[in-house]
């Protein structure tokens, strides 16, 4: 940028005119790499929510399942086997 500012200074005005137009190039590529890591980042981000929500819903699942197993085996063993005496005489 200096450079830039000395030559307008010097009033090599074509010179300034090519550097200037380097100097937009590399900042426009340093802007697009930052955008570039910010949309990575952003969809790392997205897919580790959509990971903790799919983990939540599993939790949920799996204590339902050790609530619905840990009921039937609180139930007495005579009623149970009553149960599948049940289901075996509906047939």
């Amino acid at each position: 940028m200096k450079d830039l500012t000395d030559l307008l200074g010097n009033k090599d005005l074509d010179k300034a005119f090519d550097n200037e137009k380097v100097v937009l190039a590399k900042l426009e590529e340093l802007k697009q790499l930052l955008l570039a890591t910010d949309l990575d980042l952003q969809m790392q981000l997205d897919r580790l929510r959509k990971l903790q929500q799919v983990i939540a819903k599993l939790d949920n699942a799996i204590k339902e399942e050790n609530a619905s197993m840990a009921s039937r085996a609180s139930l007495p063993s005579s009623r149970r086997r009553g149960m599948s005496s049940r289901r075996r005489s509906m047939r």
